[in-house]
């Protein structure tokens, strides 16, 4: 999923770098059945680089409650 996140990024600075880019959250983390919370640092880090990296204004939307992010 992060790939495809980056790479949409990537692909929406290509078309137009001067609209800003919308990323709607629609996510309360992943967690275990013990209720421990599972992620990747790396794959938020990408995708944070990815936002500081392109020239479109980034704005995020969390449409719930967003724990990892």
């Amino acid at each position: 999923m992060t790939e495809l996140i980056v790479s949409e990024l990537l692909y929406l600075q290509y078309t137009d770098s001067s609209k800003p880019c919308y990323i709607y959250i629609n996510s309360s983390g992943c967690t275990r059945a013990d209720g421990e919370v599972v992620g990747f640092d790396t794959e938020a880090t990408a995708i944070y680089d990815t936002m500081k990296y392109i020239g479109n204004e980034v704005r995020v939307r969390s449409t719930t409650r967003a724990t990892y992010l």
